[in-house]
């Protein structure tokens, strides 16, 4: 609360209260408050001395703003641990897996793939960027970039990915002496909730596969 002094009176005004339209623009703070009255050439502001009870008043609501904030610190980390899953099935292909900005790797957030088909890489990546993995040990991530032409001097998987609200999108392959060979790619449709898996000619269970795909809960 503070006290505005003009000639021989005083307005008194609370803190964060809208003034009439009369009055013109307020600005205040917990240090301060300004009073702009149309009409008038100078106003003097003067800080209020706030009795006890008033600041006990402030403390208190200071410290509610505060584990307030930490509880949205808190449900905004434990949103990001509830990925939105999605899982594809065919008939005649193994199962995949999709978990989008499910993770943090390298400083980042990533959406990753899962599927029999996929080998020597860590397929994360992140939204319209590329994941590039060591190519021996665990075959971790080593970078993430955001354009192809980044990885020409990496030698190691790659994996891609893009999110629309229309589709989503995984392909991987590995970078060596010769160049980028793509392995597998995989696209699922978000309207009409199919999903198209191409393994290359000359890998592992090459050819072509159909999916059914649908978001799933997780369960714990």
């Amino acid at each position: 609360m503070c006290f505005i002094q003009h000639n021989n009176f005083d307005v008194k005004l609370r803190l964060y209260r809208d003034l009439p339209p009369a009055l013109g623009r307020w600005e205040t703070s917990l240090f301060r408050c300004r009073l702009f009255v149309r009409g008038w050439n100078k106003a003097t502001v003067r800080r209020w001395n706030w009795p006890l009870p008033a600041r006990r008043a402030w403390k208190q609501r200071d410290r509610i703003v505060r584990i307030l904030i930490a509880g949205m610190a808190l449900l905004t980390a434990f949103g990001s641990e509830a990925a939105e899953i999605i899982r594809c099935t065919s008939k005649s292909a193994p199962e995949v897996t999709m978990s989008l900005e499910s993770r943090r790797m390298l400083n980042r957030t990533v959406s990753c793939i899962s599927g029999r088909f996929i080998s020597d890489m860590t397929p994360c990546a992140t939204n319209g960027g590329f994941g590039l993995s060591y190519p021996t040990g665990s075959a971790s991530l080593s970078r993430i970039v955001r354009r192809w032409q980044d990885y020409g001097d990496h030698f190691g998987g790659v994996v891609s990915h893009a999110a629309t609200p229309e589709t989503i999108h995984f392909s991987g392959g590995f970078m060596g002496s010769d160049g980028f060979q793509k392995h597998w790619s995989f696209t699922a449709d978000r309207i009409d909730g199919t999903g198209k898996l191409i393994v290359e000619k000359g890998q592992d269970g090459e050819g072509t596969f159909d999916y059914v795909c649908s978001r799933v809960r997780q369960r714990f």
